[in-house]
């Protein structure tokens, strides 16, 4: 005989109530429920074989089980490389969250039109996850958050106000736990690698870092519209007339130019000079390197947005919530394996 709702509550030793509050995720009425009694209607519904009807449960309660995902994916002309990778992990993080939870994922391209804005209004999805959304991709989403539909940019490149809810990285922690680096007495000559124009989280982690570092530091700027030869030079002329033995950016394409720079310029990383990548999780030289960076590891922030979109698909009158992952060092090829950090 197939297992109940009823033979589960009976196997806990539980009401049915609680039993249907558990399985279907009720908020707010499961937070009053001690984890030990959650934990105990899981552990009966598994042992008897129950498994919640999740399109019905959806039909009851008025919501859709299906979240997008919206993420630049690589077309036919691209080629996979580690940025791909780390939107791979950080995709699939994001889908396990959500299926952990009985819900499913529907995969979308990064809207780019109107039309593209109102295929996803329609498309019954009940929350929408926009995984690294360029600022006209922020843009698009306005119709979906008119229509009461949840949507939260994950590590957006742009800032926007409008959308109250995002998910990002605490650049301002992350510069000072950079600080922390450099002021030991090993660090002799620090340089800083920076647009003149700054971006949104590159400001917010270069002022963390300005306003924690006691050392001197040498400052590199780029200047918009150089080329990606023209910026490499620029820095190469740098490191070989200021000689640092640390250098830290905070964008992923700095990082790359600044790994190159420093092959071409005979320096050996990172025997003669470290790199750290603030933010620059996704950063590589172009020879292979993995840049050691501050920041959060695609797992953590994909699990992190799978529960917040959630939050706001059961609550989306929900108040403004910008929720700002804590960074941490990740130490790869570009620093000593004997680093401290904090």
């Amino acid at each position: 005989m197939a297992a109940t709702i009823r033979s589960v509550a009976h196997e806990a030793g539980v009401s049915i109530t609680t039993v249907s509050f558990v399985l279907n995720d009720k908020h707010p009425h499961v937070d009053a429920i001690p984890e030990a009694t959650r934990r105990r209607v899981r552990e009966a519904a598994e042992k008897l074989g129950y498994y919640r009807n999740a399109a019905a449960a959806a039909l009851r309660l008025g919501k859709s089980r299906w979240i997008g995902i919206a993420v630049d994916l690589p077309t036919e002309d691209s080629m996979p490389d580690s940025s791909n990778q780390e939107d791979a992990a950080l995709l699939s993080a994001v889908v396990s969250g959500l299926n952990e939870r009985d819900y499913h994922a529907v995969l979308h391209r990064q809207p780019a039109t109107s039309e593209d804005a109102d295929r996803l209004t329609s498309s019954g999805i009940g929350g929408l996850v926009l995984i690294r959304p360029s600022e006209q991709a922020l843009a698009c989403t306005h119709t979906l958050a008119k229509e009461g539909i949840p949507v939260l940019p994950v590590f957006p490149e742009a800032k926007d106000d409008s959308l109250p809810h995002a998910l990002s990285l605490d650049g301002t922690a992350a510069g000072r736990l950079a600080a922390s680096v450099v002021d030991p007495a090993g660090v002799t000559g620090c340089a800083l690698i920076i647009n003149r124009n700054l971006e949104p989280m590159e400001s917010e982690c270069i002022g963390g870092f300005r306003d924690a570092v006691d050392t001197r530091i040498m400052v590199c700027e780029l200047r918009s519209g150089w080329s990606d030869q023209t910026n490499t030079e620029h820095i190469a002329r740098f490191l070989r007339r200021n000689k640092p033995n640390m250098a830290i950016t905070a964008t992923a394409r700095n990082a790359g130019f600044l790994y190159e720079a420093a092959r071409i310029s005979g320096i050996s990383v990172p025997e003669q000079m470290s790199i750290i990548g603030l933010g620059c999780w996704k950063a590589s030289g172009e020879y292979g390197a993995l840049i050691s960076t501050i920041g959060v590891s695609p797992w953590d922030a994909g699990a992190a947005a799978a529960a917040q979109i959630l939050e706001l698909v059961r609550d989306s009158a929900q108040r403004s919530g910008r929720v700002k992952l804590e960074p941490r060092f990740f130490g790869r090829q570009t620093t000593p394996p004997d680093i401290e950090v904090g």
